[in-house]
């Protein structure tokens, strides 16, 4: 998660009960320390002591439409991975009616939260794929691994 995020009163607390790691955005220590988070909790052996790790490989939220490339170092300790894919079925009656995707050009964080809160009730369907483990050729490549389970996760969404 954005290290900015640590700051923030609820959502912080909230990113500490779950063990989050904090990635400061553009700094090359950070993302180095994120990579090396996540070999350590996918380890053989780890999930006695962790939890499963969840990544959003894109590093930011869409409208649904796209997969933008994945971030490599989320592939990096070449451990298998479960992708899965998230749709957010919305209609607009009425006029009324949200998108709750956060794209830049559309309503802000805060502005979002609220209309989503504001609504009757909001829907979320994630699918889960099957597992994908990596070739040794990804396992020396991480951006190969992860343009593959892009392209999986791609055709699951139909995009």
């Amino acid at each position: 998660a954005a290290a900015d995020f640590a700051t923030l009163p609820a959502l912080g607390a909230v990113g500490r009960l779950h063990q989050l790691i904090w990635l400061e955005r553009g700094d090359a220590a950070s993302r180095a320390a994120v990579v090396a988070a996540i070999k350590r909790r996918t380890a053989p052996g780890s999930e006695k002591t962790w939890p499963p790790v969840l990544v959003f490989p894109e590093g930011t939220t869409l409208n649904g439409r796209v997969l933008i490339s994945f971030k490599p170092g989320a592939f990096a300790p070449g451990a298998p991975v479960q992708p899965c894919v998230a749709r957010f079925p919305f209609s607009v009656r009425c006029g009324a009616g949200l998108d709750p995707s956060w794209t830049t050009a559309g309503p802000q964080f805060g502005e979002l939260s609220l209309r989503m809160l504001l609504q009757p009730w909001n829907r979320i369907r994630i699918d889960f794929l099957p597992a994908v483990t990596p070739t040794s050729a990804e396992q020396a490549d991480p951006a190969r691994f992860a343009a593959r389970v892009r392209g999986e996760m791609a055709a699951a969404l139909g995009v």
